[in-house]
Formats: structure tokens, sequence, C-alpha cells
């Protein structure tokens, strides 16, 4: 599980470096620190460092993760309310882990108005 670490030890870093100038954090959290060979891991990502309803606040991203693709596979990816409700058409929403092996693009955008948007 060395590469867990490492891929989120690289993705950590990489969100320090993006937001350094902003002071916007992106990182991925995972559910379990050991996890057994064949076993699945969840992953969060969080987002820190956000106005709440003033800038700088989120309205969209999209950010592709690379993993090793002879040790992990991609099975879901499930999108909070934050940016809007998906089933109401107030946010759409993208996951794709199938198309390039080893990359998953996770990608999503609000159609709220800012004042509206709950703090990420």
């Amino acid at each position: 599980m060395n590469v867990v670490i490492r891929l989120i030890a690289g993705v950590l870093l990489a969100g320090v470096a993006m937001g350094a100038s902003a002071n916007v954090i992106i990182n991925l959290v995972p559910d379990a620190q050991n996890v057994q060979v064949g076993s699945q891991v969840s992953l969060d990502l969080n987002i820190e460092g956000l106005g709440d309803h003033v800038a700088p606040s989120l309205g969209g991203f999209s950010l592709n993760v690379t993993f090793d693709a002879a040790r992990f596979s991609f099975d879901s990816a499930t999108f909070g309310s934050a940016l809007g409700d998906l089933n109401s058409f107030e946010a759409f929403s993208y996951a794709d882990g199938t198309t390039t092996p080893g990359t998953i693009t996770l990608s999503e955008t609000s159609f709220l108005d800012p004042a509206t948007l709950n703090s990420a």
C-alpha cells in the first residue's frame, strides 16, 4: 500500500503547490491508511481555503488523478451537494476512470448563483 501513500503524497504536494498563491488546498484523503491487497479503498476529494459565499469561492472544478493501473482500478465516484443538487440540474458532474487506464477524470460545474452555494 506504499503506492497509495505515494499517490496521496503526490496529490497533496500538487495541491499545496497549486494553492500556494491563493491559499486554496486540494487533497485526497483515504478512508484507511493500511489496506489488504484486493480490498477497496475510498478517497475523499477535499478543497480547503475557500470563502463562504465570498471570493475565493468554487463554482466548478476539473481534475485528473493518475495512478498505477497495474495495482489499482477505478470503481465509481460520488459527488456531494456543495455545488448544487445534481438531480435538480443545479450542477453537472462527470467522472470517468475507464477511457484512459490509470487516469480518473473528475469534474463538476455549478449552475447556481454564488450567493446560494454551500461552503465546500
